[in-house]
């Protein structure tokens, strides 16, 4: 039997938004992708307030995309301290530009090795899917949600960004 858990409600700051439109307008049809950075504010909100871009040993394909490690260490680092240390790493967001906002089963899996890192920091990770369209971007919010069995239970919550080009 599984608790009741509340939606998700994703607080996405404009520097962020603008941060994500910018990369998924520039990759095109290649998968993008950064980290999301900020807080969680009660027990299922959070709040993102930087969105980073990937850094230049990036790795971007149709259907792939694949982090520079380095460079996200870095740019973690610089906003962690920039915010005298109250925001902290949330999960990662990547685009679909061939696909929905669902989660592959590789995301899935990011997800659960983000959670069990100790490193990331990050026990209830956050997953940004995006997908553009001609006239606007959408973004669905993902993360793994307190459970009280061993299944993977997830919750989504799902925000459009409007990209007014």
């Amino acid at each position: 039997m599984h608790e009741s858990h509340p939606t998700p409600l994703v607080w996405l700051t404009h520097s962020a938004s603008v941060s994500i439109v910018a990369e998924v307008v520039r990759a095109g049809a290649l998968e993008t992708g950064g980290l999301l950075v900020g807080y969680w504010s009660g027990e299922a909100d959070v709040v993102v307030t930087d969105a980073t871009r990937p850094g230049p040993l990036a790795a971007h394909a149709e259907d792939t995309y694949v982090p520079d490690a380095d460079h996200d260490e870095l740019a973690m680092a610089r906003l962690y301290a920039a915010s005298g240390r109250r925001h902290a790493y949330l999960g990662d967001w990547h685009s679909h530009p061939r696909g929905g906002v669902g989660l592959s089963e590789r995301d899935r899996r990011t997800l659960l090795t983000i959670a069990t890192s100790a490193q990331a920091r990050a026990p209830v990770p956050l997953m940004g899917i995006v997908v553009p369209s001609p006239s606007a971007l959408t973004i669905a919010f993902w993360r793994l949600c307190p459970q009280t069995t061993r299944r993977v239970e997830l919750c989504r919550a799902h925000s459009p960004v409007s990209d007014r080009r």
